[in-house]
């Protein structure tokens, strides 16, 4: 993940924001880095029924290793662009394990 992602992850009273531009319908659910918008996040799933965002969710908490409830989105349930929150991990930490899963993903089915 370049430098340019340091300006999309943020301190909250309960962990970290990240600022994502989340892609559905993808071929995969993978982080493929940032550009000025946020995060650029792909995911499998359709944006009907809230199932983009579920996933996102699920990527999420699997690529930070926490329970699904402790990644939240604060901001644009019904847009691309989303605030979602990390609990419990600094900024820093953020950072760090994003830089690991850049172009990382994980199958469709997972």
């Amino acid at each position: 993940m370049d430098i340019n992602s340091i300006s999309h992850i943020n301190e909250h009273t309960d962990g970290s924001t990240l600022r994502i531009r989340l892609q559905p319908r993808s071929s995969r659910n993978v982080i493929v880095g940032s550009d000025e918008r946020g995060i650029k996040i792909k995911v499998t799933a359709p944006p009907v029924d809230s199932a983009a965002n579920k996933a996102l969710i699920k990527l999420l908490a699997n690529i930070f290793n926490l329970g699904k409830s402790r990644v939240q989105i604060l901001k644009g349930e019904t847009s691309r662009s989303k605030t979602i929150l990390i609990m419990g991990l600094t900024p820093k930490a953020v950072l760090k394990v994003l830089e690991g899963h850049s172009q990382c993903g994980e199958s469709p089915d997972s």
